[in-house]
């Protein structure tokens, strides 16, 4: 009934455990350069669309302000 050195050492915490699983997640695929290119490019393109999408409902935001909200500036 031998315990081993992993059985004595105390629990990792759940983001350490997390990571050491990633890791060797990691490891065990293997990526081809096209692959990983793939990877890339789709990652931009929803970068790309994440940026558009906020521009666009900005515009649309500053539209629907009241005419007379931005002209105390102007005011005397």
């Amino acid at each position: 009934m031998g315990l081993t050195s992993r059985a004595l050492q105390r629990p990792a915490s759940p983001a350490s455990t997390k990571r050491l699983q990633k890791r060797q997640l990691e490891n065990s695929v293997s990526w081809t350069g096209r692959e990983r290119l793939r990877l890339a490019w789709y990652r931009l393109r929803l970068e790309a669309q994440d940026i558009n999408y906020a521009s666009r409902r900005q515009v649309e935001l500053q539209m629907r302000l009241p005419e007379d909200w931005g002209g105390a500036s102007g005011e005397s």
